[in-house]
Formats: C-alpha cells, sequence, structure tokens
C-alpha cells in the first residue's frame, strides 16, 4: 500500500507530497486547494500552503496524513465508479455541445 507509514512533515514541499503520494490530491481538492495544478506548488512547503488558506498547518498534514494511512489509497486515481462517472459526464457534455452546435 502507497504511503501507509510514511510521515508527512511541514517541511515538505506540495509538488513532492502530491507526486509521491497521489492519493493526497483529492485532498487539496476536497478542501478546496488549487495545489494540484499550480506552477508554484514545487516551491511551497506544506506550512505555507496552510498559512496561505488560513488553515492550521496540524490540521492539513492531519488531513493528508489520513489518505495516506487509509486502505483504500491503493488506487489514487479512484474507483472504477468515479472513472466511470467521468466517462459518462464527458460523453453528455460532448453530447450537449454538438446539438447546441
Amino acid at each position: 500500500m502507497q504511503g501507509v507509514g510514511a510521515t508527512l512533515f511541514p517541511t515538505m514541499l506540495v509538488s513532492d507530497v502530491m507526486e509521491k503520494w497521489p492519493q493526497t490530491i483529492q485532498v487539496f481538492v476536497r478542501l478546496r486547494m488549487a495545489c494540484p495544478g499550480c506552477p508554484i506548488a514545487r516551491f511551497h512547503t506544506l506550512a505555507e500552503v496552510a498559512a496561505e488558506y488560513q488553515m492550521d498547518p496540524a490540521e492539513l498534514l492531519k488531513e493528508l496524513q489520513a489518505s495516506l494511512d487509509r486502505p483504500d489509497c491503493e488506487n489514487p486515481a479512484g474507483s472504477d465508479a468515479r472513472r466511470e462517472h467521468s466517462v459518462i459526464t464527458l460523453r453528455k457534455n460532448k453530447e450537449g455541445a454538438k446539438e447546441g452546435a
């Protein structure tokens, strides 16, 4: 299992965390943080990002750490059901665009 037994620190770079443990990306998204896809994520530490979003750094670390320790994180891309939902949504959007054209 990827991440179980790992420990996160406030001095870790956001991009390193997301690269090494992709399941943490869903935490940033859930917390409405723009870190995934942010060009400066490779320069910001977890502590800096918490401060930027006016969040307690210990709380951010707790949330991220929980994502590492969950057994359902073996598949960081998410469940098959979520992927299927995404495919269906993309198809509907594409079909709607054709009809409106």
